[in-house]
């Protein structure tokens, strides 16, 4: 922790009631600093991911940047905030990498100490006793933990399923990947990974993971293109499996060919399945039965397959590593 004392005497010295002075003098009283002291890492429960299924805020969520706290959607790249190591809670000024934002049509509402915190539903906040657990899974009466070392209390927990699309932000921060939020400044990571598939990170060991991932690199393929998911969708790479359609995506411009993807998502060799009911895997017919699963009032989409406002799609995705050399191969293939 030589560099958070560091960090916490220089801002000490400038401004004894900085919050990371505040931090280090309580970490170093604490069986948490205590803990990290003895090498007993934190144990990270992450249910979550995305850059495209990144985990995110709603407008208006307060960051603690090195300018003090600003609104979520503000923030951009080469922005610094506060940061904490999730493994020696070493804290520190922080670039802000990359800015997101998606549409969700999940979100988590939450109570801390009186504050109102609305996130998705797989952000990692960091619960004293159990590690970085998604929104979704935190309980009432959960101990969560401030930048300036104090207890905060999860009071409410409630989740809501919006009927239209919420525009919700995240960031990138180097090094670390954490960040406080809210006027109680409540310790937070963020979870990517795809991008930790991408850089070595992270290895896709199961079938289940390696298809996760197929369909998270498929929503970020595809809202790069200009279109947004209908729907929620994998969230994590242990997420589980789920049967049927992968991924209905609708175009961004009201006036954009076409209006609508459907889209299937396959890992490595993977085949398009058939099926007893409904015929072929993204055939019209098992189209017709699943769609209704995902998405409300999918007539105009169906109309779109006669007409041609939507189009069906196989994005097919590989990962291979060499010697620790990561290879991300994607490919899109039109399907009658």
């Amino acid at each position: 922790m030589d560099g958070f004392d560091m960090v916490s005497l220089g801002l000490g010295m400038i401004d004894p009631n900085n919050p990371i002075t505040e931090l280090n003098n309580k970490m170093h009283q604490s069986d948490v600093y205590n803990k990290f002291q003895m090498g007993v890492s934190l144990v990270s429960s992450f249910s979550g991911a995305a850059s495209q299924n990144m985990a995110c805020f709603v407008a208006g969520t307060l960051i603690l940047t090195t300018a003090g706290l600003l609104a979520i959607e503000k923030l951009r790249a080469g922005d610094k905030v506060l940061a904490a190591d999730p493994e020696s809670f070493e804290v520190g000024e922080k670039t802000i990498l990359e800015a997101f934002e998606r549409k969700v049509y999940k979100l988590v509402h939450l109570t801390i100490n009186g504050e109102k915190i609305v996130t998705t539903d797989n952000h990692p906040f960091y619960v004293q006793g159990r590690g970085f657990i998604k929104a979704e899974g935190l309980f009432v009466g959960d101990k969560l933990i401030s930048v300036d070392g104090k207890d905060l209390i999860v009071e409410t927990h409630d989740i809501e399923q919006c009927e239209k699309p919420i525009t919700v932000y995240n960031f990138k921060v180097e090094d670390y990947h954490t960040y406080f939020v809210g006027n109680c400044k409540i310790w937070v990571h963020n979870n990517d990974c795809v991008k930790k598939v991408e850089s070595g990170e992270i290895e896709l060991e199961t079938k289940k993971q390696k298809g996760n991932y197929g369909e998270m690199k498929m929503d970020e393929h595809y809202d790069s293109k200009g279109f947004e998911k209908m729907h929620n969708g994998v969230e994590s790479l242990d997420d589980k499996i789920h049967h049927g359609i992968d991924g209905v995506y609708k175009n961004k411009d009201p006036n954009g060919d076409p209006k609508f993807i459907i889209a299937e998502a396959k890992y490595g060799s993977s085949q398009l399945g058939n099926t007893k009911k409904s015929g072929p895997q993204m055939g019209d017919k098992w189209i017709k039965n699943n769609i209704g699963k995902i998405v409300d009032d999918p007539d105009d989409i169906i109309e779109g397959l006669a007409t041609g406002d939507t189009v069906k799609e196989l994005f097919r995705v590989n990962v291979s590593n060499d010697n620790g050399l990561v290879n991300v191969t994607t490919s899109v293939k039109s399907l009658k």
